[in-house]
């Protein structure tokens, strides 16, 4: 399978005059860490916005210009095995490949499995105020669940 060019696929991720989308999500305070409840319209919506508001809460998805894309795939035992594994992820592109996303679409998604692609840009450190240390997902406190009129809901915890 041939790989579009860097950035091609970031152009028309969203709906076509939409040039910004940041989640719903309500930040939740905890000793010594910091976490997030967010709703979804779908599980797979779900799993996008939660990275969304990851690199919303790390920099601000304002500050974010999708230049280039990954495509991540992860596997888990459950979703909310999925929802840490994704998240850790993204804590290795910004930590290691010095990465910031603010564009996610889920490709696929299994029981098991999810690939999602993210469009972003590297850190620019005259733009890019890093606003937390987050250090990595947590278990405490985890849920990913769907509601009874078909949406999703998550409550995820950062240490910091």
């Amino acid at each position: 399978m041939t790989r579009p060019p860097h950035g091609a696929a970031c152009s028309g991720l969203f709906e076509a005059g939409v040039p910004f989308y940041r989640p719903d999500y309500n930040v939740v305070e905890h000793p010594s860490d910091v976490g997030f409840e967010l709703r979804a319209s779908s599980r797979a919506r779900l799993f996008a916005d939660a990275t969304l508001v990851y690199y919303d809460m790390l920099v601000g998805l304002d500050r974010i210009v999708p230049r280039l894309d990954r495509v991540v795939e992860v596997t888990g035992l459950d979703d909310g095995d999925l929802m840490v594994t994704l998240l850790s992820e993204c804590i290795i592109l910004t930590e290691v490949e010095q990465i910031l996303f603010c564009q996610a679409r889920v490709e696929e998604i299994q029981p098991d499995r999810l690939v999602l692609r993210l469009c972003g840009e590297p850190v620019d450190e005259t733009r890019h105020v890093f606003e937390l240390g987050i250090k990595a997902v947590t278990y405490h406190a985890l849920s990913v669940t769907a509601n009874a009129d078909g949406s999703w809901r998550a409550h995820v915890v950062f240490d910091i």
